[in-house]
């Protein structure tokens, strides 16, 4: 699943959002047109929900990438009591080998996480 979505095209949001804003995509649109990460991240959750992983297992993770100097998402799934991060260059990594993300949220179709620690939303509104 995490190859298949990241054949997708990478495509920004369109300038008419607000600075700061985003657009989350359909997976039918994100399928026919690509997106950016946090369209990967969604496309993936409710590929693998089609596959039959549980709800509980994964997250779309909002992080501050420390390198980049930006927000960035991904999808975490638990498999066998593991997170692993599907990332948009087809890794497969686990949260502690992450050390330029900064957790700020997680979401997932019955809860959210909030994973915030001092600063990381100041960054937001800067």
């Amino acid at each position: 699943v995490n190859r298949f979505v990241n054949k997708r095209p990478g495509v920004a949001d369109p300038d008419v959002t607000p600075p700061g804003e985003t657009r989350w995509k359909t997976l039918n649109a994100f399928l026919r047109d690509g997106g950016d990460c946090e369209d990967f991240a969604l496309a993936k959750y409710f590929i693998l929900r089609e596959l039959g992983v549980a709800p509980n297992q994964m997250r779309i993770v909002s992080t501050y990438d420390h390198e980049a100097r930006a927000f960035h998402a991904l999808l975490a799934v638990n498999i066998e009591g593991e997170s692993l991060l599907l990332e948009n260059d087809n890794s497969v990594r686990k949260p502690r080998q992450q050390r330029q993300y900064e957790f700020a949220y997680a979401i997932n179709e019955t809860a959210i996480w909030d994973h915030d620690r001092a600063g990381v939303i100041a960054r937001r509104f800067k």
